[in-house]
């Protein structure tokens, strides 16, 4: 490949530590619309905005839906992602000059132009960023999380600390930007957000490992191994909130990678959480055995788990995976141990051969077909050579 890229040429995200491209899920969708991408700074001439955001010309009067508009130094920062080429290094500059000044409004307006300039160039913008959270004025601290959550989607190795810290913060804003941020990660870059999620499931507060869990039930297409062995500590985790958080995956994961969705339940089988029962219980409804050769041990053992409710789910696979005679045999056998009705009812249902206890027309459909009536007159004598 030429090198350097040229400026049209799609952005790379790369590992900070070992400098590959990382993977994404999906095609990447539309460049995203930011704020500095709609506004009357679209028309102003190429050559004043580095002038006009830097404040030495205090205006520049454009038209605007058919009216006179005079822009000041605020527009001119919005407009400082519109330069490319040889210029993005000078609007950077720019940029990082007016991040670090006095006046609040035009902090606020550069962090709305922060995504935009990043895709250009982002020499400093991330450490400056990583500051500007935590900054004291409440109005820069929101903007900067607004602009965290949008250049983690195109920069995840630039702000994965960031939003690792973010997660953490107990101030509500940041968190909760930190977790949009994560989100998106999970959708467009897994194997960065897999990364990032293994780390927080091995945090001690509760709610982190269980938000945590819960953003793998987003990651169920992408079945890589680390994405897998994370599912699966998850759903061990000693708190029921995480393994409950991390349950749903289970039925979306049984239709994409059924083999290892049946060593997942095979470990998790007898989990008393009634939300991971529930989830157990749909993802053996979605395998079969061309995918899942275990599945009809898995569900016979189900249908002896402690908790009635996931026997008598169990009860009705029994036909499904064993076939009706020999899942007639196992009624049986389990209805010896059974003390549920509910369940015993199942069990009896499955248990009964119509073709001997059902009802006339039940022992009908089992009888063989009768041979269509012949009618004798009707037979013609086969010719054997003498005369009648």
């Amino acid at each position: 490949p030429s090198w350097p890229p040229r400026m049209n040429d799609p952005y790379v995200v790369r590992h900070p530590r070992t400098g590959r491209p990382l993977s994404t899920s999906i095609q990447h969708r539309k460049a995203r619309k930011y704020d500095s991408d709609e506004g009357p700074w679209l028309k102003i001439p190429l050559d004043s905005i580095l002038d006009l955001a830097q404040g030495e010309i205090p205006q520049v009067v454009i038209e605007w839906k058919d009216a006179e508009m005079r822009l000041t130094q605020r527009d001119g920062v919005m407009a400082l992602p519109r330069l490319t080429g040889g210029q993005r290094h000078a609007a950077n500059s720019v940029l990082l000059e007016v991040l670090q000044g006095d006046d609040i409004d035009l902090r606020c307006s550069a962090l709305k132009a922060m995504p935009g300039c990043a895709q250009r160039c982002s020499d400093g913008l991330f450490e400056l960023l990583e500051e500007l959270v935590y900054d004291d004025e409440e109005s820069v601290r929101k903007a900067a999380a607004e602009a965290l959550v949008l250049v983690a989607e195109t920069h995840p190795s630039g702000v994965e600390d960031i939003v690792q810290n973010a997660v953490r913060s107990h101030e509500t804003i940041l968190r909760e930007a930190g977790w949009k941020a994560m989100r998106l990660l999970t959708d467009d870059w897994p194997d960065r957000a897999t990364e990032l999620i293994d780390m927080l499931l091995r945090e001690e507060d509760v709610d982190l490992r269980a938000r945590s869990a819960k953003l793998l039930t987003r990651m169920h297409k992408h079945g890589s191994i680390a994405t897998l062995d994370a599912i699966g500590w998850a759903l061990q985790d000693e708190d029921e909130r995480v393994r409950a958080a991390a349950a749903p995956v289970l039925p979306k994961l049984a239709s994409t990678t059924p083999r290892m969705t049946m060593i997942i339940i095979e470990q998790i089988l007898f989990d008393e959480s009634n939300e991971v029962q529930r989830n157990i219980i749909k993802a053996l409804n979605r395998l079969n055995a061309m995918d899942a050769p275990r599945l009809s041990q898995l569900v016979v053992q189900a249908s002896r788990h402690p908790a009635a409710n996931v026997r008598g789910s169990a009860v009705q696979l029994l036909i499904k995976v064993l076939g009706r005679d020999e899942a007639r045999a196992m009624a049986h056998t389990l209805l010896r141990q059974e003390t549920d009705p509910n369940v015993q009812e199942k069990l009896m249902a499955i248990g009964k051969d119509e073709s001997i206890e059902g009802t006339e027309r039940q022992r009908n459909r089992h009888l063989a077909p009768v041979d269509d009536a012949v009618d004798i007159n009707k037979i013609e004598p086969e010719e054997d050579g003498r005369r009648v």
